[in-house]
């Protein structure tokens, strides 16, 4: 039933289908269950069966971007053509989109 309960608060990773976690900490998940079933359960308890069930804890992290993309200029420059091509009149937009990556802790 506690495993059932857990459940409810899994989430994962869109990169990678292996990587999950749960959304509240071991304590919240222990004092919810306890109020909501009646039934004591411990934080350490929830603790082993997260680790049993391979869930990590997620916590927000800055990350700084790593590697580098060889055709990044070459992106630039086509951005840059296309501006110079289209007329005055019409505005233009250039967004720079970065690939999000969770890291876990």
């Amino acid at each position: 039933m506690l495993i059932n309960y857990i459940e409810q608060f899994k989430a994962g990773s869109p990169t990678d289908a292996t990587v999950f976690w749960v959304s509240k900490k071991p304590k919240e998940i222990a004092e919810n269950f306890n109020i909501e079933y009646s039934q004591t359960v411990s934080n350490g308890c929830v603790k082993r069966i997260l680790k049993e069930l391979g869930y990590g804890y997620r916590k927000h992290a800055k990350q700084l971007a790593t590697g580098t993309y060889c055709d990044r200029d070459a992106q630039f420059n086509i951005i840059t053509n296309l501006i110079l091509t289209m007329s005055s009149a019409s505005p233009v937009i250039s967004i720079d989109c970065k690939k999000k990556s969770v890291r876990f802790l």
